[in-house]
């Protein structure tokens, strides 16, 4: 029993420090022209990282620690560069859905009943619903849904097992995931949010480098995406930018899937009829079934890419015709 019980406390000592040794999310450093710079100034502030090359001038770069990780934001803020990171998974808050809890109930009082009885609750935030009337005018109703966000640390069956709010019997649910890749609402890039990012601004109106909400853009004259040049809103989710990026990232999470699927291990060792039981359990059985399916998956995402990348250059050009027009018009007015 002993050696059992010492078994268990070594698993959960090393697991704990599992947890502990990931790593933080890469920080992706934008328009990186001079690589030795960058070098200097990093190993100046005594940041330890490694990097990756990415396309268009991108430099991926990975720190070992949540204090490297404050550092390195830190020296790259103080050397105005533009960068973006992503959401820790590891220490990211524990969020959840309340049904059934009056919408009149105040945030506060939510947050000050719930930290007293033990919880460590961040913030409180009540779901609300926008309709347009007849007259293209909005009416904002709160819903009885809140929105609850804990601290990382918290016990997950802690936070389910509560019943009572504000003694109203409420509905504790899960956050639905989103499957949408997601999008930047500073720089309208896909990929990051804009808690993360630090990259310069892009209007999703009209395209400009400035903040969305210090555009002066007039409703009549038409939008501009930023990403594609379409007259839309660069959080169109039809913009053929959006669409194809999503495409890739579905194809690349089934691909994923696939790999980790159990079922799919079975489907690629079941038996034929020639083949025995000992044959089967002693994998015997030929892999290339998987291999031929890894190989047509990878070709189709090439031919994802590269119809993107004709459609890209075919924008290209129509713009340039455009501006050509354009000038050649008001060569003419003058």
């Amino acid at each position: 029993m002993t050696n059992i019980k010492n078994n268990a406390d070594t698993n959960s000592a090393l697991k704990v420090d599992s947890i502990r040794k990931r790593k933080p999310p890469p920080v992706i450093l934008s328009n990186a022209e001079d690589y030795s710079e960058v070098k200097r100034t990093l190993e100046a502030q005594k940041v330890r990282f490694t990097a990756n090359l990415m396309n268009n001038n991108q430099i991926k770069i990975n720190v070992d620690n949540e204090h490297e990780h404050r550092d390195l934001t830190k020296t790259m803020n103080a050397a105005n560069w533009q960068w973006h990171t992503y959401e820790n998974k590891q220490t990211r808050p524990i969020r959840i859905m309340v049904r059934n809890l009056h919408p009149s109930c105040k945030p506060e009082e939510i947050k000050t009943e719930l930290t007293n009885r033990g919880f460590q609750i961040l913030d409180v935030v009540n779901k609300i619903q926008k309709r347009k009337d007849n007259n293209n005018k909005y009416t904002v109703t709160a819903l009885p849904l809140f929105m609850l966000t804990f601290a990382n640390t918290e016990e997950v069956k802690k936070i389910y097992d509560i019943q009572h709010i504000c003694n109203l019997k409420v509905k504790i649910e899960a956050l639905k995931s989103n499957k949408l890749i997601p999008q930047c609402k500073r720089c309208q890039r896909y990929g990051h949010t804009q808690r993360f990012c630090q990259r310069d601004p892009n209007c999703v109106k009209c395209a400009g480098q400035h903040l969305t909400a210090e555009c002066s853009k007039q409703r009549k004259i038409a939008p501009k995406c930023y990403n594609c040049g379409e007259a839309h809103p660069a959080s169109y989710r039809g913009c053929m930018v959006a669409k194809e990026l999503q495409k890739r990232r579905d194809n690349l999470n089934k691909t994923n899937k696939s790999k980790t699927d159990p079922r799919r291990e079975f489907v690629a060792r079941k038996t034929t009829s020639e083949l025995t039981f000992a044959q089967a359990a002693q994998g015997s059985v030929t892999r290339e079934p998987i291999q031929k399916e890894n190989d047509k998956q990878i070709m189709e995402l090439l031919q994802n890419i590269q119809i993107m990348i004709d459609k890209l250059a075919e924008r290209i050009d129509k713009l340039e015709a455009r501006n050509e027009r354009a000038i050649a018009q008001k060569s003419r007015n003058q």
